[in-house]
């Protein structure tokens, strides 16, 4: 859709904002917004109970902004906004200080997936 990139970046990083009952068979969602104290993090939990699965689904992302002034080295890129979501590894306990889901019975968690994303203005404008 056509926004400026700080109101993208807002949009995005307002994670605390989101509510499971919007998220189709979300048990539990919990959403911690970026702030420039957290280094622009944001932290999203979801727990989904799909009824064809014998299983629930739990996910842990960590969502990181990174301001890019300047291009990347990408063939027609311009200044934007560089968005990486992580899964942390099946073995942490802890991430940056913030204590993680512990496995269960039933529970499958997703862990150790990475995407990463890069946002810039349109040519004809951001609105």
């Amino acid at each position: 859709f056509p926004v400026s990139l700080l109101k993208f970046a807002a949009f995005h990083s307002r994670v605390h904002l989101i509510r499971k009952e919007w998220i189709k068979d979300c048990e539990r969602f919990i959403g911690v917004g970026a702030q420039a104290k957290t280094l622009h993090t944001a932290l999203l939990t979801s727990l989904l109970a799909p009824k064809i699965l014998p299983v629930k689904l739990e996910d842990v992302i960590f969502r990181n902004f990174i301001f890019c002034k300047e291009a990347p080295a990408i063939p027609g890129s311009r200044p934007g906004i560089m968005v990486m979501e992580s899964s942390p590894e099946e073995k942490m306990t802890t991430y940056e200080g913030i204590e993680l889901p512990k496995p269960r019975r039933g529970v499958v968690q997703i862990t150790g997936s990475e995407k990463l994303n890069y946002f810039m203005p349109g040519l004809a404008g951001p609105e």
